[in-house]
């Protein structure tokens, strides 16, 4: 006999909540349906939307609640007795905040951990020995802020990360309905290296990076400068002095221009307007505008 034969998936009903975090139990049935070809039709007397799907050999239903998520296990315990199923051979797919985006979990049996959706279904069963899958969506960092978090729509980041955590949970499910539930939970739980990982390990990977400022210039290329055009060459300008002062001047970064020697340093003034900047039209010496924008 197959150990699952419901997968319930936990959220509210309605457009306005459709692509919340607190919907995940929804992502993960709609994923798994259209993964397998099953559609969801309506279905009263269950109070929600059922479908059956066909997985590693076993048929199984599916089910999303018409209840809000307070109210899911009135929707749970009547497909349990107008199926027959027991309650140790059906899944609950809801969202966790304690667990990162990018994270699934397995688990059998427990309380509620706050998930009004467990909670109801635990009250109505008078326990909670049934299997549950955790969709990581994160946590706020304060309570106050909890209510708005889950009712809203995670971003591009976290959207990728739970849906990948929702095809690790979908590829692990034909373990789960033969009964390896242990073999399911040790594939599923091991840390996957996936190039994307979790939003908490992302963090972690970003906090090792060297800072900005101890990078040697060369690796940041915005501030390195660009090759050096051959026509534009300053060794060409033929005055040595006016050459190293626009090359000075073409090396150094945008915010800090070359000082310009003065008589008493011993070397010979130049006259800044007649020095043209490498990057201008003319060549020094020439007629026209200087680097400084006065006549030559």
């Amino acid at each position: 006999m197959a150990v699952l034969r419901l997968i319930v998936g936990l959220g509210n009903p309605g457009p306005e909540y459709a692509r919340s975090r607190h919907n995940a139990g929804f992502w993960f049935v709609d994923a798994l349906a259209d993964k397998l070809g099953g559609r969801f039709g309506l279905d009263a007397k269950l109070f929600g939307e059922t479908c059956k799907v066909e997985i590693a050999g076993e048929p199984v239903w599916l089910l999303k609640p018409g209840t809000f998520m307070n109210l899911s296990g009135k929707s749970v315990t009547a497909a349990l007795r107008y199926w027959k199923i027991e309650p140790e051979q059906a899944l609950l797919a809801h969202d966790e905040l304690d667990l990162a985006p990018g994270t699934a979990r397995l688990k059998l049996d427990g309380g509620h951990g706050g998930q009004n959706g467990l909670r109801d279904t635990i009250r109505l069963l008078g326990h909670g020995r049934f299997h549950r899958l955790r969709v990581g969506i994160g946590h706020p960092g304060h309570k106050d802020l909890v209510t708005p978090w889950v009712l809203g729509r995670p971003g591009g980041d976290d959207d990728m990360l739970m849906r990948r955590a929702i095809d690790n949970a979908i590829g692990v499910l034909p373990l789960l309905v033969t009964g390896n539930a242990s073999e399911a939970m040790k594939l599923l739980h091991t840390p996957r290296d996936s190039g994307l990982g979790t939003r908490d390990s992302a963090k972690s990977k970003a906090g090792s990076l060297r800072p900005y400022s101890s990078l040697p210039r060369s690796s940041l290329p915005h501030l390195s400068p660009p090759p050096l055009p051959r026509r534009r060459d300053p060794s060409r300008l033929g005055n040595p002095t006016g050459a190293k002062l626009a090359m000075q001047a073409w090396r150094a970064p945008p915010w800090r221009w070359p000082r310009w020697p003065t008589p008493s340093s011993g070397a010979a003034h130049e006259d800044p307007a007649r020095i043209h900047h490498p990057r201008s039209r003319h060549r020094a010496g020439g007629h026209g505008r200087g680097a400084c924008g006065r006549g030559a």
